[in-house]
């Protein structure tokens, strides 16, 4: 049950949503959270809860890296209730009547977010993703009047990211983050001073 909160962000059939309040992306991809900043948030009604409380998630994610072995798709979780509240208390779980009252507690734009979850239920109805083509079988609307809950996701390696700073050709950078050192080279977590630059997305290094 420690893996409820990934799935609630990361399953593929989520709303992922930018600090605007915005989709970037097609949610089933594969790591492309990044593309948000060091954070994301995923939308879910209470229609949507009581569904997973009574029948369980229709899809799950979790990887020996970020999970501890997950939670079948098709089984109740009848404690989500008292996990999102454990997760509230945390601090990464934001509960609101309204979709206005979750925009305000995220400091997101309530129009951008509920003219997102408008749209997005919208493809989901038609069954067709014309935004970023997500396929149809991923497509589950935010369904229901509230309450609803905002997850907090964060695109984070869980490794030291204080190392050294590259450029795109992996030479190790001098402390101006512009000059290379010459003849030295750093990749993977040696090079984790990349990680989340306002240069360049990481990723791209790969």
């Amino acid at each position: 049950l420690n893996d409820v909160p990934i799935i609630m962000t990361t399953a593929p059939n989520v709303i992922q949503l930018n600090q605007e309040g915005k989709r970037f992306f097609d949610e089933s991809a594969i790591f492309q959270t990044w593309r948000a900043g060091p954070k994301f948030y995923t939308i879910w009604s209470e229609d949507q809860i009581k569904k997973i409380e009574q029948e369980g998630f229709t899809h799950t994610v979790s990887n020996p890296f970020i999970g501890q072995g997950g939670v079948p798709a098709g089984r109740p979780v009848p404690e989500i209730h008292d996990i999102l509240q454990t997760c509230m208390d945390m601090g990464f779980v934001y509960k609101g009547d309204t979709l206005d009252e979750v925009a305000s507690r995220l400091g997101m734009n309530a129009n951008n977010l509920k003219e997102t979850i408008a749209r997005y239920n919208q493809a989901c109805a038609k069954g067709v993703d014309e935004e970023f083509g997500k396929d149809a079988k991923y497509l589950d609307p935010i369904s229901g009047d509230g309450p609803f809950y905002a997850v907090v996701g964060a695109s984070y390696p869980y490794s030291t990211c204080g190392a050294l700073d590259v450029n795109p050709k992996l030479q190790v950078l001098k402390e101006d983050g512009i000059t290379p050192i010459n003849g030295l080279y750093a990749v993977g977590t040696d090079s984790m001073g990349g990680l989340f630059t306002n240069k360049t997305c990481y990723v791209t290094y790969g």
